[in-house]
């Protein structure tokens, strides 16, 4: 618990810093949803955020021709209570 509160407190401190420049890398590991995505540790982390789909830049997976980040934080929120009842 230690390690996964640090970890996220160090991507959340550098949010505004280009991916070059982060301490902890985004990684690509597959899927648009859910934002960008960092491992470190063994630990997967999720930082939710509306993100423009791959084949259209100009069209966004929540919010259509905007970025809807509260929409996709919402969506994450879903998806978290999805794999703790698959996990209990």
């Amino acid at each position: 618990v230690q390690s996964a509160q640090m970890y996220g407190r160090v991507i959340l401190s550098e949010l505004h810093l280009p991916a070059s420049q982060k301490t902890i890398k985004p990684v690509s590991i597959g899927g648009v949803a859910g934002g960008e995505k960092f491992l470190i540790k063994s630990i997967l982390f999720k930082l939710a955020k509306d993100v423009a789909i791959p084949s259209r830049k100009d069209l966004w997976m929540y919010g259509g021709r905007e970025p809807n980040h509260e929409m996709a934080i919402k969506a994450a929120g879903q998806e978290l209570k999805g794999a703790t009842q698959y996990h209990n």
